[in-house]
């Protein structure tokens, strides 16, 4: 029978010097805190064995649980889970035995007291641990292997040969890489006969590390438009791939603009085929991902940024005057031991060859003795130290052609609301140059006149006006010339016109047909004409939405004008030309035509009676194309006597006198108006009253 009870540990003194107490060899923890306790049994060749007394503690000093044993044969026993927690700290174990020689019962002293191993561990980081753990005895059991194994568990899985360490050495260093799951940890050590296991240690850990940064190693335009970003592979295993970036230095504001994904760890190039070297620099950089995807919504553990590297953009300006060509190269980024610059160049399509070296630090260089009437080709190789190099854009120049810019052309034109200046804008690269210059001819003519000119500033986006011109009564076609260093002309724009907006106006049907010359222009960069927006001005007064859209296949739209013809003297129009939305830079302009204003003689149509109480409660003209400010309505009595007097036409006359109603009967109304020209328009009669 198992008996239960407490017992306070206190000296004594006087023990029988009987049976011997067994000897503790292993602690085994069960998962649930239940401990099963091994030990050697006792030798009674005479008989005197009562039982084993087995006693269990969370504290090593007390109080104890103890548990009988009663076969003298046993050698292990089972501490339930009702009574241990090991599973949850450390539990101390000792026996004693009971035995009887003859002189009543008798205990013995108590054996070495043994305490199961309980795990402890602490992340170094999220994919490291530090395990540490107390020891069963010291000194170990002289009968033990005197070592520790340790073994590790990763969620459900099964249990994993870890490592070993030395009995005195409670510590052991263990990584792992996980995304996120559950780690657990046992250790064991074996002594003849039986094994002591610990408790199991677990805790939850989730990878947060992101992979060790890549390096990139160069960046280098590839077939002279392409170009192919190196680096060397993060040193992280758990690496899962690459993701390159671009910088975009033109947004607003600038930003990192992904170009795409690479997997592998071992992957180590990508090849851009979207950005624009030949255009500008080009800038990238790369971040290392993993294969976690532990965030929410799901996303990969991504490293930092190496420093971006920027590739070579090469330009050829011609110094015709000195019979040489200038290279000039923005310098590549992203090394620290850039060494200098090899220049290799080709001759009307012939083979690359070497021309010169110059140092880091240069970036520009001439090309002494050219042949004008030779085309030159050349690529710029960057150098590093340990060999590596990169490659820029190959530009090409004719000198004989002078500069030609990379871009030139005129963006609108745009006539003024006098007709008498035409605002020509063009947008520009930044080659050197002494000024532009504005040309004007005839529609259809090659004799350009020149007419206006300024001054080169580096900007891109100019407006040239043409101060004297009649934009009234002709189309004009314009070209945007440059005077380049030499003073010579070094290119021409393509040329665009002002558009000319005419028509008539039908005097009895009030209907306006405006029609006007097509714009051409944008054709040089890829673009067209969209469509027309025809806006009217009624007074100076431009109502901000048109009055017809029509294709840019037509030219002319009929208007008619019934309905505003009562809201002022003249009434106008313009014609806007609208670019379509493909133009390679990303812009959408627009063309002004000059302004054309229709006018006719102020006509004042008068009602005869009218009832303040019926359905015409209010006298007052209709009066078109005629000029509002200058407007005066009088109603004088039959004695001549004047009743009413307004200056707006709205308010007319409501039949009233000094606020009261007026008599039923005719009355004699003086209206006077000015008509666009400024000429007086008088109308005089008699209007009769009815209530």
């Amino acid at each position: 029978m198992r008996n239960f009870f407490l017992l306070i540990l206190t000296a004594f003194s006087g023990w029988a010097m009987g049976l011997n107490p067994p000897e503790i060899k292993c602690l085994n923890v069960q998962l649930n805190g239940a401990v099963v306790v091994h030990w050697q049994p006792v030798s009674d060749p005479l008989g005197h064995f009562i039982r084993y007394e087995l006693y269990a503690s969370a504290n090593q000093f007390g109080p104890y649980t103890s548990f009988d044993i009663n076969n003298i044969s046993t050698t292990d026993f089972t501490v339930p889970s009702t009574v241990s927690n090991a599973h949850q700290t450390s539990w101390y174990f000792f026996l004693r035995t009971v035995f009887n020689d003859g002189s009543g019962n008798q205990t013995s002293n108590g054996s070495d007291t043994l305490r199961s191993i309980y795990p402890d561990f602490s992340a170094q980081t999220d994919s490291t641990v530090t395990l540490t753990w107390n020891k069963m005895i010291a000194p170990n059991l002289p009968t033990s292997n005197g070592n520790y194994t340790i073994y590790r568990k990763i969620g459900s899985g099964s249990w994993v040969f870890r490592g070993q360490t030395l009995y005195g050495n409670e510590t052991f260093n263990d990584s792992f890489k996980i995304c996120f799951d559950t780690i657990s940890y046992r250790i064991e050590t074996a002594d003849l006969a039986c094994l002591s296991v610990s408790a199991v240690q677990s805790d939850e850990f989730r990878d947060m590390t992101p992979p060790n940064v890549p390096l990139l190693d160069t960046v280098s335009v590839e077939g002279g438009e392409n170009v192919r970003i190196s680096w060397q592979p993060s040193s992280s295993p758990d690496t899962d791939g690459y993701t390159i970036f671009h910088y975009d230095s033109l947004a607003v504001p600038p930003n990192y603009n992904p170009l795409g994904s690479v997997f592998g760890r071992l992957s180590t190039t990508y090849l851009d085929i979207l950005t624009k070297p030949l255009q500008a620099y080009q800038q990238f950089t790369i971040v290392a991902f993993d294969s976690c995807h532990v965030s929410t919504p799901p996303s990969s553990n991504s490293s930092a940024s190496p420093p971006d590297q920027r590739t070579i953009f090469l330009e050829a300006f011609p110094d015709i005057c000195a019979e040489s060509i200038v290279l000039s190269w923005t310098s590549y980024i992203g090394w620290t031991d850039l060494t200098g610059y090899d220049i290799y160049f080709s001759v009307d399509s012939s083979s690359y060859s070497y021309l010169a070296s110059v140092s880091a630090s240069d970036s520009s260089f001439r090309h002494e003795n050219i042949r004008n009437d030779s085309e030159y080709c050349y690529f710029i190789k960057a150098r590093r130290s340990d060999g590596a190099s990169s490659t820029s854009i190959i530009t090409c120049i004719q000198p004989a052609q002078g500069v030609a810019p990379n871009f030139h052309y005129i963006t609108q034109i745009k006539v003024g609301s006098s007709g008498n200046t035409v605002e020509v804008s063009f947008l520009t690269d930044s080659v050197p140059a002494i000024e532009y210059v504005l040309e004007r001819a005839l529609p259809g003519s090659q004799n350009y006149l020149e007419v206006a000119s300024i001054p080169f500033t580096g900007d891109s986006l100019l407006t040239i006006s043409d101060p004297e011109v009649d934009a009234t009564q002709s189309s004009y076609d314009y070209r945007v010339g440059i005077t380049d260093t030499c003073f010579t002309r070094a290119f021409t724009s393509e040329p665009a016109n002002s558009i000319f907006l005419d028509g008539d106006l039908e005097s009895q049907s009030l209907a306006v047909t405006v029609g006007w010359t097509p714009y051409i222009g944008w054709t040089d960069i890829g673009s067209f004409v969209d469509k027309y927006e025809v806006y009217r001005i009624i007074d100076g007064l431009l109502n901000p939405l048109p009055v017809a859209v029509v294709p840019a296949d037509s030219n002319s739209i009929t208007d008619n004008i019934t309905d505003v013809s009562t809201n002022g003297a003249n009434i106008c129009y313009q014609v806007v030309a609208i670019e379509g939305p493909f133009n390679v830079f990303g812009r959408q302009d627009e063309s002004t035509s000059n302004i054309k204003c229709f006018t006719s003689n102020a006509q004042v149509y008068v009602p005869n009676a009218f009832a303040p109480n019926g359905l015409n409660s209010v006298f007052r003209p209709v009066i078109t194309f005629g000029d509002f400010s200058n407007f005066q309505m009088t109603i004088y009595d039959r004695w001549g006597t004047i009743i009413h007097k307004t200056n707006s036409i709205e308010e007319g006359w409501d039949g009233t006198s000094n606020g009261r109603p007026a008599k039923v009967g005719s009355y004699i109304y003086l209206i006077e108006v000015s008509n666009f020209s400024g000429d007086l328009v008088q109308k005089k009669g008699v209007v009769t009253l009815y209530r």
